[in-house]
């Protein structure tokens, strides 16, 4: 961003290119292989039965998680208070970073 003079277009193009890098690398250097005559054709897993044998203890931490996803929305307004706060619109991506570091040490077990 601070070297772009914070021009978010040319950012967000120049950010595309390691998504077609990858994408295309996909295409070209991923094979998948080939299947066997003999294989049995597989159902599909997630059928309701299945589902509601998982158990209480189970929908009880989605439940939680799904709570925990809703209030990770907070983080776009941490942003936006970075920035009112006096932080240069160059650093706001970087102070994202720094959060997802944050976030990954403290999931790490």
């Amino acid at each position: 961003m601070a070297a772009s003079t914070n021009n978010f277009r040319l950012v967000f193009w120049l950010a595309l290119i390691p998504g077609f890098l990858a994408v295309a690398l996909l295409a070209v250097g991923v094979r998948e292989p080939r299947a066997n005559q003999t294989q049995v054709k597989r159902s599909n897993p997630l059928q309701w039965q299945t589902l509601r044998s998982l158990g209480q203890k189970y929908w009880v931490l989605v439940g939680v998680a799904l709570l925990f996803n809703l209030g990770n929305s907070s983080d776009a307004f941490l942003l936006l208070r970075a920035e009112q706060i006096g932080i240069s619109a160059s650093l706001i991506p970087l102070t994202l970073v720094v959060m997802n570091i944050a976030y990954s040490f403290s999931a790490y077990h």
